[in-house]
């Protein structure tokens, strides 16, 4: 976590896709391990102290398991907002 070096005028995931487009590709990507992909996105950009970039994921997260319905309480626990604020 902050090793990467981000362009200056970055302005976060949000900025370039929606989180219904973003779920949509994961889904298609990573099948039934897209959650778990929105996930690891969210944890590395909450490590990188990119906030926007969290939320964006976070929200990736839900719509993900709210589509698959197989993220148990405490894995959507894990990766809430309320669990790591």
């Amino acid at each position: 976590m902050g090793q990467h070096s981000f362009n200056s005028d970055w302005q976060g995931f949000r900025h370039i896709v929606s989180p219904e487009r973003a779920a949509a590709a994961l889904a298609e990507l990573y099948g039934r391990q897209a959650a778990m992909a929105a996930a690891q996105c969210a944890l590395e950009a909450h490590g990188d102290g990119r906030g926007g970039d969290f939320r964006f994921w976070v929200a990736v997260f839900e719509m993900l398991c709210a589509m698959s319905g197989e993220c148990a309480e405490v894995g959507e626990a894990a990766i809430s907002m309320d669990a790591v604020n």
